[in-house]
């Protein structure tokens, strides 16, 4: 009963959260609302006009004029021109940051800007890879030499935006456009035989659908592969499940202490850093939408954390332990309870790397920039969030049949918790994007 009880709730708050997403979408004006993608361009249509063109010639609006298309975007599959720029980004101000105090950097002066670098521990160059002015300038004559001989390439056409000036005219192109995905795989001009016009360049059939908001597109992963991406998140689920694997090695053996408490606080400790870890693993995932990578990131977050505070616990304890009277599965229970209400909300009012960053790295900084970097608070993540509020629904009805005052403690270490996010979000975590 538990179960389907949490499966109900779980598809309600779904179903609602879709609607209001779709009401709180109408209600507010987005560039979205006005924009469609064409995500099978032919590879050489490179004209913006020629796009133009064919969507304000074909289709009308509610008032029977043709639409008028604002905007046109092209994306270019040169996912490795826009890497190597980045990268040479990211050096020009690893550079200027490791100036000496007072001076000033000038991109197209490398040469002064190596003599005002500060020296740099052998130490950290052996372990953390540091590199000093020189390596830095070396590097990034390097990638500039790179990106002359890649810009001299062409490159396919991978997408296009298209922009029209009403809303209702963006409606009704996708309603003319929107066909079936196997039409569109195997190129079933037909389906369009009562208007040709429909077919880019007569022969193309487009797929067309409406684009995420601009700043939830992730521009540099647009032209990842689907396998590519595929075995990325492959490798990091693979990751995922053998920090379970260990973390459940690391309760098993905290349980044979016989000291349920520091089990407790063990699993709650691992509940908060490990998922630092899985953050850090996503650093190497593609995704083409912020949506999908929030998705990934919570899963596996979820997952861990999860395994790690509910399942086990269920399989490591023997279930004649379960109401024993010492050291039972349910004394384990309210452990975990005790140490999510004391240490969790205890950790978000600390916050330890934004007070260690504020009050030891910022002061020690070598010039201005650098300590204002330390100033830009702890980054903030959905998904943590979020996991750690379905972690103790999960805990709550897995174990409210042997302890019914998990209800109780729920609902009491929820509102700890929605205080102490509340305080850290508004007070220490950065502003998000």
């Amino acid at each position: 009963i538990t179960i389907i009880f949490v499966a109900v709730a779980v598809f309600w708050a779904c179903y609602r959260q879709i609607n209001m997403e779709i009401k709180y979408d109408e209600a507010e004006q987005s560039a979205s609302d006005y924009s469609i993608t064409v995500d099978n361009p032919p590879r050489d249509a490179y004209d913006p006009v020629e796009w133009k063109t064919f969507f304000e010639s074909n289709f009308v609006s509610k008032d029977g004029d043709n639409v008028h298309a604002t905007c046109v975007t092209v994306v270019l599959n040169n996912q490795i021109l826009v890497d190597k720029l980045v990268r040479r980004k990211k050096l020009l101000l690893a550079m200027e940051l490791n100036l000496m105090q007072g001076k000033t950097f000038d991109q197209y002066d490398l040469e002064s800007a190596v003599v005002d670098s500060m020296p740099v521990a052998r130490w950290k160059m052996l372990i953390c890879r540091a590199k000093d002015g020189q390596l830095m300038k070396t590097e990034i004559d390097t990638i500039t030499e790179e990106i002359k001989e890649l810009q001299k390439e062409q490159y396919d056409v991978s997408q296009i935006f298209v922009t029209f000036e009403h809303e209702v005219s963006q409606r009704n192109v996708l309603e003319a456009l929107i066909v079936a995905k196997s039409a569109i795989h195997l190129n079933k001009t037909d389906v369009h035989s009562e208007n040709s016009g429909y077919l880019f360049r007569g022969k193309h059939l487009l797929s067309v659908y409406e684009p995420e908001y601009p700043s939830d597109i992730r521009w540099r992963d647009l032209n990842e592969t689907f396998m590519k991406m595929f075995y990325q998140q492959a490798c990091t689920y693979f990751i995922t499940f053998i920090a379970i694997g260990v973390a459940a090695v690391i309760v098993y053996i905290c349980a044979k202490l016989k000291h349920r408490l520091i089990q407790s606080y063990v699993i709650t400790i691992m509940n908060f850093f490990v998922p630092l870890f899985i953050t850090f693993l996503m650093n190497f995932e593609a995704h083409k939408t912020e949506g999908s990578f929030q998705a990934s990131h919570y899963l596996k977050i979820g997952l861990f954390r999860w395994f790690n505070t509910v399942i086990v616990l269920t399989v490591i304890t023997p279930f004649t332990h379960t109401l024993k009277e010492k050291d039972s599965l349910v004394s384990t229970v309210f452990g975990l309870y005790l140490s999510e209400l004391t240490l969790i909300p205890l950790l978000n009012y600390l916050d330890i790397f934004g007070t260690l960053a504020r009050h030891f790295y910022g002061p020690r900084a070598k010039n201005q920039r650098q300590m204002n970097l330390q100033f830009k608070g702890t980054k903030f993540h959905l998904a943590d969030a979020y996991t750690g509020m379905s972690k103790l629904v999960f805990l709550c009805f897995w174990y409210a049949n042997i302890f019914p005052a998990a209800y109780f403690l729920t609902a009491l270490t929820l509102t700890v918790h929605y205080f102490s996010y509340k305080f850290a979000i508004l007070r220490s975590y950065r502003a998000g994007p």
